[in-house]
């Protein structure tokens, strides 16, 4: 009976024993599961976050896209519906101006000012724009029943040239605040002697086309071109040596492109080269006149 017990005990302990090294065989499986996993989810998280940006960026560029298009068909209606109109200015305000005497008016400028024979069946829409202010005529909006109707009184709009009557397209609010800044180079233009017309929300000068954000750039350019200039006039007060080579050194550039250079630039060419590349004007007060040379009146 004792030998029993004691073989019972003995595979008792075999089994305890087993037991123990699969355990920590076990623990050793569940450690390998964790670093394994740990290892793979920073792998995925790895790989994934590139994705992730660059779902960001698609879904904000359709968002930017999505907006685009909202502007664009919100502009569409009101491009439809400015296709046939035209601005009429400084057509005299009668007060309490009913609708038959503001087609009258229309109409009178239409025949007398412009010469066309547009009917009063071909004017779909008349109105005034703005609130009323004393001493001033507001702006006539003018619908026409054709595009081909306000392509000719736009076309016979010079012969109001030389009279306070003017007409303009209908552009959109945009556009006009574009012109309206246009406006001061058109001026500086065509007092240079340059041909000078508007074409949309650009200037056209001397047969090239300007946008609004160029002709500011070519002012930055005039501007630090003046500060530059005079820069190198005080220069070369301080070294008349100076003057003599940088002389010289024009001569020989000078003779180089005279070789070079054969076609001599058109009129409008150079008209349109000199406004461009002119400096602003400053004033030409002489600021040390006590270096003023006195001229001695000679005895009679």
């Amino acid at each position: 009976m004792t030998d029993l017990k004691d073989g019972m005990a003995e595979k008792l302990e075999k089994i305890m024993a087993k037991l123990e090294v699969m355990d920590c065989r076990f623990a050793t499986l569940e450690q390998k599961i964790d670093s394994t996993k740990a290892e793979v989810v920073e792998v995925v998280n790895s790989s994934l976050l590139p994705l992730t940006n660059k779902l960001q960026l698609v879904e904000e560029k359709v968002i930017n896209l999505e907006d685009r298009m909202t502007k664009v068909e919100n502009k569409i209606p009101s491009q439809v519906q400015r296709r046939n109109n035209v601005l009429l200015y400084n057509v005299p305000e009668i007060v309490n101006e009913y609708y038959e005497e503001l087609e009258k008016q229309v109409m009178d400028v239409f025949r007398n000012n412009l010469g066309t024979d547009i009917a009063k069946s071909e004017i779909k829409w008349l109105k005034r724009l703005g609130s009323r202010a004393p001493h001033s005529s507001r702006p006539i909006l003018i619908t026409l029943n054709s595009f081909s109707r306000k392509r000719e009184v736009l076309k016979a709009s010079k012969k109001l040239t030389g009279t306070v009557l003017s007409l303009s397209d209908d552009f959109s609010p945009e556009i006009r605040s574009i012109r309206k800044q246009l406006l001061p180079y058109r001026k500086d233009a065509i007092e240079s002697g340059l041909k000078c017309t508007f074409k949309f929300d650009k200037l056209v000068i001397g047969g090239k086309e300007f946008t609004l954000d160029q002709l500011k750039n070519l002012k930055k350019l005039k501007l630090s071109s003046s500060g530059s200039e005079s820069e190198e006039r005080g220069k070369l007060r301080r070294n008349p040596g100076r003057k003599v080579k940088k002389m010289k050194k024009r001569d020989e550039v000078g003779k180089t492109k005279g070789k070079n250079e054969e076609k001599k630039p058109d009129k409008d060419t150079e008209s349109l080269r000199k406004w461009l590349i002119q400096t602003p004007t400053c004033s030409k007060t002489n600021t040390h006149p006590s270096k003023k040379k006195k001229v001695e009146s000679s005895p009679e």
